[in-house]
């Protein structure tokens, strides 16, 4: 099981750039995606249970690199996603049904798994569900980590919805509503996100061609990355709400990742990252588990840490997120043969063959 099952590359409906071949870049830029959401999670979740004592401050530098690369994380991922799904979203319902009831299958089991779990672990921080009214209220607007299942449905349908008004035009209009989001008066992070992402998941699916030829582009990753670091600098000291200086740093921070991800497509690093690409779903819905458990394990640093401690504690981030991945693989792999395989692929009664 893998996440193809939400995603299959799909040609665009017509035009000679049509193909149902996977691009490569994509499963790269996607594998790049994943491994960034668990860094982040890390920094967020469990970062400050290594932080050495009476040093609270020690992981500010990792949550500074994880918040100026939310422009290019989920906002790439979904315009991946869109991207693959440029074709599907022109087909008919029954052509599609596995793909709109997949994720919504996968999100339902993965709420009340998260929300089993999250009652008995209490240390890292999350938005906990204490009741059945709050456990309902997700089945409207998703609040929890599991948001990005409950997004896959949504904005494929409502891409398919949309999908014969002029594009250009609608397009513009979600972005201004993305931007928007922070002045609506949500309070959770989750929520936000939801209501933010649809635009990028749109311009992967009702512009496909214009991505690929951000793909083929030689853009000069040295000019482009200093400009996002630039407008990075001026958004922070800017007074924008959250939402607006994502929307805007997306601008610079999407085609950046593209780049980066069609660069690395041509290094040795291609094949892992495509591969991981291929399997973002298993490590997407497991990878919380894994940091739950591993807050339970003693690492904290002393209070005078010495330069072999500093070096650790640095590098302790992206070490981390490579063991947490390999741990969801594996637990992935475990649970299939665990007979769990309705845990990642919905039924076929649901999903028809």
């Amino acid at each position: 099981m893998t996440s193809q099952v939400l995603e299959q590359p799909s040609p665009t409906p017509s035009g000679p750039s049509a193909t149902s071949r996977r691009e490569p870049w994509a499963d790269v830029a996607k594998g790049t995606c994943i491994l960034l959401v668990v860094l982040h999670h890390l920094v967020h979740k469990q970062l400050d249970l290594v932080a050495p004592l009476g040093h609270p401050h020690w992981q500010d530098i990792w949550a500074s690199v994880t918040w100026a690369l939310k422009p290019v994380r989920m906002p790439l991922f979904f315009l991946v996603s869109g991207f693959f799904a440029a074709g599907a979203i022109h087909r008919p319902w029954a052509q599609v049904r596995r793909r709109v009831l997949t994720p919504a299958w996968l999100y339902v089991v993965w709420l009340g798994v998260l929300s089993g779990f999250y009652l008995l672990e209490t240390t890292t921080p999350a938005n906990r569900i204490t009741s059945i009214e709050e456990l309902a209220r997700q089945l409207v607007l998703p609040a929890t980590s599991m948001w990005f299942l409950y997004a896959m449905t949504a904005y494929f349908l409502l891409a398919r919805l949309l999908r014969k008004l002029p594009p250009g035009p609608v397009l513009a209009v979600a972005a201004g509503l993305s931007a928007s989001v922070s002045w609506w008066g949500l309070e959770g992070n989750n929520e936000i996100a939801f209501l933010s992402h649809f635009v990028y998941f749109a311009a992967g699916a009702w512009f496909p061609d214009a991505v690929r030829r951000v793909a083929a582009a030689d853009l000069s990753l040295r000019a482009v990355g200093l400009v996002y670091a630039a407008a990075t600098v001026v958004v922070l000291v800017a007074p924008l709400r959250l939402s607006a200086s994502v929307v805007l740093l997306a601008l610079l921070g999407v085609p950046l990742g593209i780049a980066v991800a069609q660069r690395l497509s041509g290094t040795a690093a291609a094949g892992p990252l495509a591969w991981l690409g291929q399997r973002t779903l298993q490590v997407y819905v497991l990878h919380l588990l894994v940091i739950g458990v591993l807050a339970h394990i003693p690492m904290r640093i002393g209070p005078d840490p010495g330069p072999s401690e500093v070096i650790a504690f640095a590098t302790y981030p992206l070490l981390a997120t490579v063991a947490v991945t390999g741990a969801c693989l594996v637990l992935h792999r475990a649970l299939l043969g665990a007979g769990m395989r309705w845990m990642f692929r919905a039924p076929a009664w649901l999903t028809g063959r």
